[in-house]
């Protein structure tokens, strides 16, 4: 009995610690409407934005123009970063900003543990310590565009041989969410050294379908990539086009993609010269072409 008591009392005294020692761990943001946020400062672009996550796992991306103050938890102090204060005075102080009241005091917890109120008049400029955020920065939801430029080699016996060709694709379509593209295109592809069975110079135009997948909502994240469709022009056949990569967001809308996959291009003719003569390739197996090859990508979408 007085075990299970003495249990109970000690539950009972340390949960309220705990939620306590829970709640002021959050940074707190007051904002001008009267709304609080609490959670995290993750990131903030001096002057200009906060970057908050909330305790829901949201991101806020906060105006600083729309915050009254913000009570930052102490534990958030940088020792190998720190953030600076300059006076007009000539002092410099190193810590980590802790709160703020817009337009009239900035509140800093020195690396030596003294909190220090600055009336903003006295101070010269502010350096702060911004950290990166990746988060977020996958493809965004609606229309997008992609333009790639590939180079394909044959790395087989047969079509092209060993000779490279060019290839540019534009794509069009929308993104469902961060992780999947589905829409259209077009290429164009220039075989400037001719092929197998003739060296004159030609164009095929692939039309396809594309799906697109990039797991991560980040700044980097790896792509699978799908094409699939059918190519025109001097000559014609299937187009299927798999391929893998990576793409870096250079900011919140545009992204560039290097990848590395493989084209199964088909070509079908009527007819093809072979020693002087014109042949039928559907009657002769070893005349049959494929303009496969092996493709290097780079691509921007926006």
């Amino acid at each position: 009995m007085l075990k299970h008591l003495f249990t109970w009392i000690l539950f009972i005294c340390i949960m309220p610690c705990a939620y306590a020692a829970g709640q002021a761990k959050q940074d707190k943001i007051y904002l001008k409407s009267g709304a609080i946020l609490e959670g995290k400062v993750i990131g903030q672009e001096a002057g200009k934005t906060v970057t908050f996550e909330t305790l829901d796992g949201k991101t806020h991306i906060v105006d600083v123009g729309d915050i009254k103050r913000t009570v930052r938890h102490a534990a958030d102090r940088v020792t190998i970063k720190p953030e600076k204060i300059y006076l007009k005075s000539g002092e410099v102080l190193e810590g980590v900003i802790t709160g703020q009241e817009a337009g009239k005091t900035v509140t800093m917890e020195t690396l030596g543990g003294e909190t220090r109120v600055i009336d903003i008049a006295d101070i010269d400029r502010v350096a702060r310590h911004v950290e990166k955020n990746y988060k977020g920065m996958g493809p965004k939801r609606g229309y997008h565009a992609f333009a790639e430029f590939s180079t394909v080699v044959d790395p087989g016996a047969y079509g092209a041989g060993t000779e490279p060709r060019i290839v540019l694709r534009t794509t069009h379509g929308y993104q469902l969410n961060h992780w999947l593209f589905a829409g259209a295109g077009l290429g164009l592809q220039y075989y400037y050294t001719g092929y197998k069975w003739s060296s004159d110079p030609f164009v095929i135009v692939p039309l396809y379908a594309d799906l697109r997948f990039t797991p991560l909502n980040h700044k980097f994240t790896p792509v699978v990539d799908f094409k699939g469709g059918y190519a025109v022009g001097k000559y014609h056949g299937y187009y299927i086009h798999p391929s893998a990569g990576c793409r870096l967001a250079i900011n919140n809308n545009v992204g560039v993609t290097i990848s590395v996959g493989y084209i199964f291009q088909s070509i079908d003719n009527d007819k093809i010269q072979y020693r002087g003569l014109m042949v039928d390739p559907k009657r002769h197996d070893w005349l049959k072409t494929k303009l496969d090859g092996l493709s290097i990508s780079i691509g921007v979408d926006f």
